[in-house]
């Protein structure tokens, strides 16, 4: 199978999870496909693939094209350092794979979870009678804030 193929075969069963999702009461489907083709820019000017609710556009990236090989974590062998094995992401992978999910979905849940609950943050704050925090974090490139107690995920993620 070419490359173009098998991404197609992804596409398809990533098309179907998103219907699923779509038709399925709070369910949101995050879309990766294309992700690291634009983070990355390999190739230059691939698009971003679209969010929620729209999902445009469908795949992101350019669907004949692997993902970049900066996305994955180098191999060193023999003395000579290569691309990555193609199957396992680098910590910047999977920040961004992160980020593109906290922004899709997570953040806005939390987000309500918290405005809903009467007592604010400290019904979330494992150490609420001595939680300093005066403001929720906000994270990066996105127009959501959290509390940092419903996190568990690196603080440079977060300002």
């Amino acid at each position: 199978m070419t490359q173009s193929q098998v991404n197609e075969c992804f596409i398809e069963l990533e098309r179907r999870k998103r219907d699923i999702a779509l038709d399925t009461d709070g369910c949101t489907y995050i879309h990766n496909l294309g992700l690291l083709q634009h983070h990355f820019q390999d190739p230059p000017d691939a698009p971003r693939p679209g969010g929620p609710p729209t999902y445009i556009p469908f795949p992101g990236g350019n669907p004949a094209l692997p993902m970049p090989d900066a996305a994955f974590i180098t191999v060193n062998f023999g003395g000579k350092d290569y691309p990555g094995d193609g199957i396992h992401p680098n910590d910047e992978t999977h920040v961004v794979m992160l980020r593109n999910a906290i922004v899709a979905c997570y953040a806005d849940v939390l987000r309500q979870n918290i405005a809903r609950t009467p007592t604010g943050c400290a019904a979330f704050c494992p150490n609420a009678a001595g939680c300093r925090m005066t403001a929720p974090l906000t994270i990066r490139h996105s127009p959501f804030t959290i509390h940092h107690s419903l996190l568990s995920i690196p603080r440079n993620l977060l300002y």
